[in-house]
């Protein structure tokens, strides 16, 4: 069976998309201050930025790279599977290895695909436990910052600073 995966990331990306238009109001959720809700948030959105903002650099970075790295390997041997589908495809040989070196790659793809899923997971968890430990966890009031704004003609993140 062979997943299509350019469709299952265009019903997820129509399918946030859409979702913001069912609101009826507005939504705006500031994620301006030190918590650890909004070290998830961040953590949500790029892995390891929730670290960085929870001032454990050196962990947001390492995390970071791990996901880059990983998503960019499971990207190229995707891509090296379906390289191989094609050519085994073309050949139309039923019983040809080729389709076994194709299962081999996508199986390593799905594996390391988990792998940096398990990584932006725990980036998140990670993110939520340590939010608001840090030494520098006051923020004054004030309206600077990261926002992001949910309504019905879309979401949308901003940053906002006074001068």
């Amino acid at each position: 069976m062979k997943i299509n995966f350019r469709k299952i990331i265009l019903a997820v990306l129509c399918t946030t998309f859409f979702s913001g238009m069912s609101f009826a109001g507005q939504v705006i959720i500031d994620i301006s201050k030190k918590t650890p809700a909004n070290a998830g948030i961040r953590s949500m959105f790029f892995p390891g930025w929730g670290q960085v903002y929870n001032n454990q650099k050196t962990k947001g970075y390492i995390i970071c790279g791990l996901a880059l790295a990983t998503f960019a390997y499971s990207s190229m041997l995707y891509v090296e599977a379906d390289d191989v589908y094609t050519d085994y495809a073309k050949k139309g040989i039923k019983n040809d290895p080729l389709y076994s070196d194709y299962e081999t790659k996508f199986n390593q793809a799905k594996n390391v695909s988990y792998f940096g899923i398990g990584i932006w997971v725990y980036s998140i968890i990670d993110a939520l436990a340590n939010g608001g430990n840090s030494q520098n966890n006051t923020v004054l009031e004030r309206k600077n910052g990261f926002f992001l704004d949910y309504s019905r003609s879309g979401c949308s993140l901003t940053y906002t600073k006074k001068f």
